[in-house]
């Protein structure tokens, strides 16, 4: 078997680890945004049971002749 030149080596080395870290980036990526996903899913569920989740600055009669 030939014997590779130490530039072919590092070019190797260098593509290994890129890649590999480009993986790693990847899952950890993958993993956060399913996880940021998840409470706002159950904010929407929650929310659609409520139906009193606007918000006014206007005040009811009541509460203005109090």
């Amino acid at each position: 078997m030939k014997k590779l030149s130490l530039r072919t080596r590092v070019l190797t080395g260098t593509i290994a680890a890129t890649a590999l870290a480009a993986g790693t980036f990847g899952a950890v990526s993958a993993n956060a945004a399913t996880q940021a996903a998840a409470p706002a899913a159950a904010v929407a569920k929650a929310d659609a049971k409520n139906k009193n989740t606007t918000r006014s600055t206007h005040l009811t009669i009541e509460a203005a002749t109090k």
